[in-house]
């Protein structure tokens, strides 16, 4: 920085805009726009001759002094992320190089600043947070990488996210120091970030958690560490800021997207569509006979009762009433058992063999029946007396108790097995 004492324009603009934005805070003048509002108005003020703030320059100060030691981790000072301008990998080389966070990492690292609630729902309903929907919405930008040291346990992360309120205005830049993965684990703990929103100073912020769950749905997925095996990557790096001006919605055109066709190519195929709804080979007369269906309906039936006059068409014209046939289902064990009741043992026995002896007519009828299982009222008929699969572990433990017990009272496993309460 130029010794003040002597300043024109030209120098003012030899600064840095980080530079200018400092000079502009500690005389409390306003730090919005570009490099050349910035150092014209810093010109100004050198000219006013404006003194320096001194509460304007401690809190300048604190906030340096707070993004220094985020910078220092473990004993180490990590390189500005801001300021460190080579080594980064972008999506496409150095997503193989993310570290595995997940969601519970995150909710660690925030949970020092965030209330028990918040983190409950992060943890079960993080997807309608608004973090999440900065990477849903592709707020967050191409994430980049950078190993620091090939030694070095920690990586940094960069983005640049946009913000969800003025979409046309600067994005935020964001960067967030990882520990890597490694040969002992996997690594994903998050030991520092910064954003250079409002909140930014905290690590915390939106645009900070909506970096990390890019990173986290990429681990998620599977796109950072492909496999020999693995196929192409699907993954879409989100394109960079499009310039976008609001209007009324009165004034806007909505219209369903076409992709890869041309506005023009659109209409004449909704045109060509139309024509072929509305091409019909019938003369007028025909068509209006089409439409009268009472009409058709009769003349058919004129037609078709002398040749077919069992059809259900020409049933349903006459209106008789159609009669179902009946299907040839067997019997139930209940059923048996209660028209065996009064007979001998061996008349008993003998009709009892007959009755569950069942043809193939009826083993499809009865396939049919029940296809339904629980919803049929024929399978829970059918299954009143049976020994089934479901209960066949508790009548074998209850036999087994019975035998040892003769007072065990077996009256609650007879009512399942017979389908009433009273046995």
């Amino acid at each position: 920085m130029d010794d003040v004492c002597d300043m024109t324009l030209e120098k003012f603009r030899l600064w840095s805009i980080k530079a200018l934005r400092v000079f502009l805070s500690c005389r409390k003048k306003s730090i919005e726009g570009n490099f050349d509002v910035l150092s014209a108005r810093a010109f100004c003020v050198w000219e006013e001759n404006l003194p320096v703030d001194e509460k304007a320059e401690q809190v300048e100060l604190r906030l340096l002094d707070e993004y220094k030691r985020k910078l220092q981790i473990d004993g180490e000072i990590l390189p500005d992320p801001l300021s460190l301008s080579t080594g980064w990998k972008g999506e496409k080389l150095g997503m193989n190089l993310w570290p595995s966070i997940y969601v519970t990492d995150i909710s660690q690292y925030l949970g020092c600043a965030t209330p028990k609630n918040v983190i409950h729902r992060l943890l079960n309903e993080y997807k309608e947070g608004k973090a999440y929907r900065y990477f849903d919405s592709e707020w967050v930008k191409e994430v980049f990488v950078h190993e620091i040291r090939a030694k070095s346990d920690q990586c940094l992360l960069k983005a640049k996210v946009t913000p969800s309120q003025s979409i046309n205005q600067k994005c935020y830049n964001v960067w967030i120091a990882v520990r890597k993965d490694s040969e002992r684990g996997p690594g994903g703990e998050i030991l520092s970030a910064y954003c250079t929103c409002t909140a930014g100073m905290l690590g915390t912020c939106n645009h900070v958690a909506g970096v990390l769950f890019r990173v986290e749905h990429a681990v998620k997925t599977g796109e950072s560490k492909k496999t020999c095996t693995g196929k192409l990557s699907s993954w879409n790096v989100p394109k960079g800021k499009v310039n976008m001006k609001p209007t009324k919605a009165c004034d806007s055109l909505w219209k369903k997207a076409h992709y890869g066709k041309k506005l023009c190519d659109v209409e004449k195929e909704k045109d060509k569509k139309a024509l072929k709804k509305d091409f019909t080979p019938l003369t007028k007369k025909q068509d209006e006979d089409v439409k009268n269906g009472a009409g058709m309906r009769k003349k058919l039936h004129a037609l078709l009762k002398e040749d077919i006059p069992d059809s259900c068409f020409a049933q349903l014209q006459e209106k008789k009433r159609i009669q179902p046939t009946k299907k040839d289902i067997p019997e139930s064990l209940v059923g048996i058992a209660a028209g065996i009741k009064n007979t001998s043992r061996e008349e008993a026995e003998k009709m009892f063999l007959d009755k569950i002896n069942l043809t193939k007519e009826q083993c499809k009828n009865l396939n049919e029946e029940t296809i339904e299982q629980s919803n049929s009222q024929c399978w829970r008929i059918q299954r009143r007396g049976r020994v089934t699969a479901s209960v066949f572990q508790r009548v074998s433990s209850r036999v087994d108790t019975l035998r040892k017990k003769d007072n065990v009272d077996p009256s609650a496993l007879v009512t399942t097995l017979m389908g009433r309460n009273k046995t």
